[in-house]
C-alpha cells in the first residue's frame, strides 16, 4: 500500500489559524483516505495527533475527506512523519 505525507498550511485551509494551528501533516493512503494526522501550532508545538489517546484524537479533521492520491506530492518521508507522530504520542 502506497502512502503520501502532505503538509497543509494555514494558506491551504481557511480558518486553520483561528483554531491555533499553523499546519496539519497528514498520511494519505493510496485510496485517498487520511490514516493519521499531526496538528502543528503557531509556535511549532504538536497540538494534536489522530488517532490519539488523549483528550484530543478521537476524531480527525479529515475523517470525511478523500484526496485524489495521484494529485498529491510528498512533503516528507515516512520516517520523518513517523518521528513527528511518535513525538506527539509521547507528549500528548
Amino acid at each position: 500500500m502506497s502512502k503520501k505525507y502532505v503538509k497543509l498550511a494555514a494558506s491551504d485551509i481557511k480558518g486553520l489559524g483561528n483554531i491555533g494551528l499553523s499546519s496539519i501533516i497528514v498520511e494519505v493512503s493510496d485510496t485517498g483516505v487520511v490514516n493519521r494526522e499531526v496538528g502543528i501550532g503557531v509556535s511549532g508545538d504538536i497540538l494534536y495527533i489522530f488517532p490519539g489517546k488523549g483528550r484530543f484524537g478521537s476524531y480527525g479533521l479529515f475523517d470525511n475527506v478523500t484526496f485524489q492520491f495521484d494529485e498529491l506530492s510528498n512533503d516528507m518521508t515516512s520516517v520523518d512523519f513517523d518521528a513527528v507522530f511518535d513525538r506527539g504520542q509521547q507528549i500528548l
